[in-house]
């Protein structure tokens, strides 16, 4: 986990020195820290990470499909449309 966020920051400097985006990596990290904390049971801080994925990267596929896979694991169907219509934007 501590390596995923070191990755992040990493990117996020590189980002800041060469004005080449990186958005969509560190979208990627996030959403693996997403996937351990959901391997882990821990669904409220794996929403969190899947949340700054879509948040760093609004293009972020995999982050608003999990999101809307959690929604619907909790009921959550309206919450889970508005990220399925994100991706067909995307």
């Amino acid at each position: 986990e501590k390596e995923w966020f070191k990755a992040i920051q990493t990117a996020e400097k590189l980002q800041l020195m060469t004005r080449i985006p990186m958005q969509s990596i560190i979208a990627h990290y996030y959403c693996e820290l997403a996937a351990k904390e959901l391997l882990d049971n821990r669904v409220d801080e794996a929403q969190a990470h899947l949340k700054l994925a879509v948040r760093t990267d609004k293009h972020c596929v995999r982050g608003c499909l999990a999101l809307a896979d959690l929604a619907i694991q909790e009921g959550e169907y309206k919450s889970a449309l508005k990220q399925l219509k994100l991706v067909k934007s995307n």
